[in-house]
C-alpha cells in the first residue's frame, strides 16, 4: 500500500494509542450556547464539568463550552479562572472563532489549542447557523497561530454525513502550515436536527484521511475521540493504521493491526493534542 510505505518512510513502524484518562474538560458555559448547532445543540456540554465542578486537581484541563452568536468561546472573560487553573494543571483550549484580544491574554497559560476547521460556507450556515464564511475561519487559524501551537480539527460528514468541504480544509491548512491535523468523524446524536443522518461511509472517511496522508506526507494525522462506535469504529480503526500517527480511544481491531505490521505501540493517558 502506497500510503503505509509512505507513512513508515516518515515516521516509522510505531503509532500511538491514546486513553485519555488523565485529561478533563471543562464547559466554560456550562450546557448554555448559542449556536444550537445541527449537529450538537448543546448535548455534547452536557459531558463536560461545569466551571462550579473543578474541585479537582486534573493533570491536564481541556477548556471548552458552548459558543456566543459570533462563534466566540468565552475564554478572556474567564481569565481569572484560567490563571488559577493553570497552577494545578497543564491547560488547552478549544477556542471557536478569535480575534487577537480573545487568546493574547490567556496565552501564557495554555500550551496548546484546538480549533475546528470549516472548509465551506454553506457548511458554516447550515450547521452552525453562523453569518460568517471560511475567510473567517481561516484569520481565527492564523490568529492562534501567533500566540500557541494549534491542532486544526476536521469533523469529516459534519453537514449531516456529507462530505462537503474537508478536503478544501486540507488544500487551506496545507498552504497555511499547520504542525498536525485531528479528524474527527460525525456522530448522529439525538434531540439534534441531524439525529437520524447517518455518518459517512467507512470508505469516505477513510479516503478523506488517506488524501490528506498524500497532501501531507510530513504531519502528523490523529484520529480524534468523536466518531461513531461498534463495527464503525472497529472498520475505521483497522483501516487508519499505517496512515495516522494517533488513535483516540483505538478498537481491537487497529491493536491487532498494528502489532500484524510488527508496529511499536507507545500508550499514551492524556488530551490528544498534548
Amino acid at each position: 500500500m502506497v500510503v503505509k510505505g509512505l507513512y513508515e518512510a516518515n515516521f516509522g513502524k510505531k503509532i500511538e494509542f491514546v486513553y485519555p484518562h488523565l485529561t478533563k474538560t471543562i464547559s466554560l458555559t456550562s450546557n448554555e450556547c448559542a449556536l444550537n448547532c445541527a449537529h450538537c445543540n448543546k448535548q455534547w456540554l452536557k459531558g463536560m464539568y461545569s466551571p462550579s465542578e473543578i474541585n479537582f486537581n486534573a493533570k491536564s484541563i481541556l477548556l471548552s463550552g458552548g459558543c456566543d452568536f459570533n462563534g466566540r468561546v468565552p475564554l478572556k472573560e474567564n481569565l481569572e479562572l484560567i490563571r488559577k487553573l493553570s497552577t494545578k494543571s497543564t491547560l488547552i483550549a478549544h477556542s471557536g472563532l478569535v480575534k487577537d484580544e480573545d487568546i493574547e491574554k490567556i496565552a501564557p497559560y495554555i500550551i496548546s489549542a484546538s480549533f475546528s476547521f470549516i472548509g465551506d460556507n454553506t457548511t458554516i450556515k447550515e450547521v452552525y447557523g453562523l453569518e460568517k464564511e471560511v475567510d473567517d475561519f481561516i484569520e481565527s487559524y492564523l490568529t492562534l497561530k501567533k500566540y500557541v501551537k494549534v491542532f486544526p480539527h476536521i469533523t469529516i460528514g459534519i453537514h449531516g454525513g456529507k462530505i462537503k468541504g474537508e478536503k478544501h480544509s486540507l488544500s487551506i491548512l496545507k498552504s497555511l502550515g499547520t504542525d498536525a491535523v485531528v479528524f474527527n468523524v460525525f456522530i448522529p446524536t439525538p434531540n439534534t436536527v441531524y439525529h437520524d443522518k447517518e455518518p459517512p461511509k467507512v470508505k469516505e472517511t477513510f479516503e478523506i484521511i488517506k488524501h490528506a496522508r498524500l497532501e501531507l506526507p510530513n504531519i502528523p494525522l490523529y484520529l480524534g475521540c468523536m466518531r461513531p462506535k461498534g463495527e464503525y469504529r472497529g472498520e475505521l480503526d483497522e483501516q487508519v493504521v499505517g496512515v495516522v500517527n494517533r488513535i483516540v480511544l483505538p478498537s481491537s481491531s487497529a491493536k491487532k493491526k498494528a502489532e500484524i505490521l510488527n508496529y511499536e505501540i507507545i500508550k499514551l493517558e492524556e488530551c490528544c493534542i498534548l
